[in-house]
């Protein structure tokens, strides 16, 4: 009986421990799949914001101080969103290495962000 006791507690205790593992992995991926939200909510509000306000500018051309002023703003912008995507691609990597597996959704959404900063970048220059 104390062996199969012992047994029994061995195997429970190993369970814990597995179980307690899922949970902390899977906090860690929530915590992923938030940060990768926010960040892909924060590109889509610069892209409709600032991005559609400097591209009305300069089809608007009329002053410009106003647009060389904008145009500077825009660059330091678009090399702190450039650093941001690194991040958002690492956070992305990670996640789908947690979960073993990629994820059609967000590489399409990786892909949208890639290209709207290429735009960016052409219109900063």
């Amino acid at each position: 009986v104390k062996t199969s006791l012992d047994a029994s507690i061995e195997s429970w205790l190993d369970l814990t421990q597995k179980v307690q593992q899922q949970k902390e992995s899977l906090t860690s991926q929530l915590k992923l799949w938030e940060e990768i939200s926010a960040s892909t909510q924060e590109f889509e509000k610069w892209f409709s914001g600032p991005v559609s306000e400097l591209r009305a500018e300069v089809s608007n051309f009329k002053d410009s101080g106003r647009v060389k002023s904008k145009l500077e703003l825009f660059q330091d912008d678009l090399v702190t969103h450039e650093k941001q995507f690194e991040t958002l691609k690492k956070n992305v990597s990670a996640l789908e290495s947690m979960c073993g597996r990629e994820s059609s959704e967000v590489q399409n959404t990786l892909d949208h962000i890639s290209s709207e900063l290429s735009k960016a970048r052409k219109l900063s220059t």
